[in-house]
Parts: C-alpha cells; sequence; structure tokens
C-alpha cells in the first residue's frame, strides 16, 4: 500500500488479480470478495433491499456507474421479464461485466461504456440508480439534470454517495486518500438541496456504514492486501455488516437516498 503527502492512498483489493469473469471460479472468488470487503458488502445489501420492491413496479432500469455489474445480475436474474442496462466510463469494467452476462446467459441484462456527463436520453428509464458515483464527478447538478430528463414520468433516482463527514475508529486510518474522488462526499441536506432543485421529491434517506459498518469498512481496508489475514476476518466482517444493516443509523459514512419525479 502506497503512501501520500496526504495520507494512505486507497488501494485495490488483492482478489482482483485472481478474478477470470467467464469461470466459475472467477464468479465464486467474485462472490467471497464482495462479502469480505465490508465497504462493497453494506452498500449492496442497502441497495438490493431498498431497490427490490421498486424494480416490481418499473420496466426499464438503469445502473449509472455499474462496475463488473454486481446489482444488476442480481436484480436480472430475479425479474427475467424487466430490462436493465449498466454504464460505466471504465471499458476494462464493462467488458467484464459483458462477458458475466454470457457466462450466465441472461437475455435482459446489456452494459455499455458511456460517460454519466454526457448521459443524453429523454424520458427513457423507470429507475435510474448510482452507488458512489456522484463523488466522481465536477458538474454534479449537470449530472443529475441529465438523470432527470432521462425518467419516464413517475420514474425514480436513488443515490448512493459517502458522508462529507467521514468518522472513524482507528487513527491510522484518519487520512484515507481516494485519489479519484474529487470531494470526499456530500451532506444529507446538500443532496436533498440538489434533489429538490430538479423536482425531485424525497421518499426515503438512510445513513450507511454506521458504527459497526465503519468499523467493518476499516477492519477489511486495513488487511485487503493480505489474503490469509482478510480470509480469517471475514466471520467477524460479515458479523458486523449485518449488524449495520438491520440498524436504525442516526449517522453514518454512506448516505442511501430514494427520489421520485414530480
Amino acid at each position: 500500500m502506497t503512501k501520500s503527502r496526504a495520507g494512505m492512498k486507497y488501494s485495490k483489493n488483492f482478489v482482483d488479480a485472481y478474478l477470470n469473469y467467464r469461470t466459475w471460479s472467477g464468479e465464486l472468488i467474485r462472490a467471497i470478495a464482495i462479502r469480505g470487503y465490508a465497504g462493497y458488502h453494506i452498500r449492496y445489501l442497502a441497495i438490493q433491499k431498498l431497490l427490490s420492491p421498486i424494480i416490481k413496479q418499473c420496466d426499464y432500469i438503469l445502473d449509472v456507474g455499474c462496475g463488473v455489474g454486481d446489482h444488476l445480475i442480481k436484480f436480472a436474474q430475479r425479474c427475467p421479464d424487466k430490462t436493465f442496462v449498466g454504464i460505466d466510463i471504465d471499458a476494462e469494467l464493462i467488458n467484464n461485466a459483458n462477458s458475466r452476462v454470457k457466462y450466465k446467459g441472461l437475455k435482459n441484462l446489456s452494459f455499455d461504456i458511456e460517460n454519466c456527463s454526457e448521459i443524453d436520453h429523454e424520458q427513457t428509464f423507470d429507475l435510474i440508480y448510482s452507488v458512489d458515483t456522484l463523488e466522481h464527478i465536477e458538474d454534479v447538478s449537470d449530472v443529475v439534470a441529465r438523470l432527470k430528463r432521462a425518467l419516464r414520468p413517475n420514474g425514480y433516482i436513488a443515490i448512493h454517495v459517502p458522508n462529507r463527514e467521514q468518522k472513524r475508529h482507528f487513527s491510522r486510518m484518519a487520512h484515507i486518500e481516494h485519489e479519484d474522488h474529487v470531494r470526499i462526499g456530500f451532506s444529507m441536506e446538500e443532496l436533498e438541496a440538489l434533489f429538490n432543485k430538479y423536482n425531485l421529491q424525497v421518499l426515503k434517506r438512510q445513513y450507511t456504514h454506521g458504527y459497526w459498518g465503519s468499523l467493518a469498512w476499516e477492519f477489511s481496508y486495513l488487511f485487503r492486501q493480505s489474503p490469509a489475514k482478510a480470509i480469517s476476518l471475514m466471520p467477524l466482517i460479515q458479523v458486523l455488516c449485518f449488524m449495520d444493516h438491520f440498524s436504525h443509523n442516526h449517522d453514518g459514512n454512506g448516505i442511501l437516498i430514494l427520489t421520485q419525479s414530480q
């Protein structure tokens, strides 16, 4: 793990080097990685819980900043009568996502290389969601305007982002630097004001990565470069993640908001 003037830099998980998304072993490693890396697992649980009932009311769903498609693959498997699209600016991630779709034989899911700052759709989607993408964007207001324009009447937008106020348990984690982030995150009030600007009514808001979740995240981050230690900590990390998931967090390092077009 490298250091920088501002502190510790974010680094990739060691499992990235072993993934082959066109094989059963690659899918197994991915499933383990989701559960072993606390931050991802907490977001995964929260998104699945929030959006599963919403998707039942929708026909056309877009994931902005989809990565290798974990959320969409699960949704597409559960809802074969719905159409799902994922976009990401990273060509390698999209290639891997499409390999997974082909391997799993999903006909209702596709992935494309597209910059969310250039989305140009008119009343196309019933649901648009994005997980930890807006903190990478310079002009967030423009992106939200584009997402709103891409919504069908009464459509939904769900966003998960880091909280601007990050709390740490361990002192060595106090200066984590995500070098590809434009900003640390957002406040709840800042997000609500942004959505109100575009006539998006906030239906639900919640904090993720509360006390237990943030503790799990720090454990998994500290040992993400050590396979043996990371695997040995998985049971503890899993317990902490589920404790966070079932807690009513009054604060947290992550924010999840569901809105509807008015």
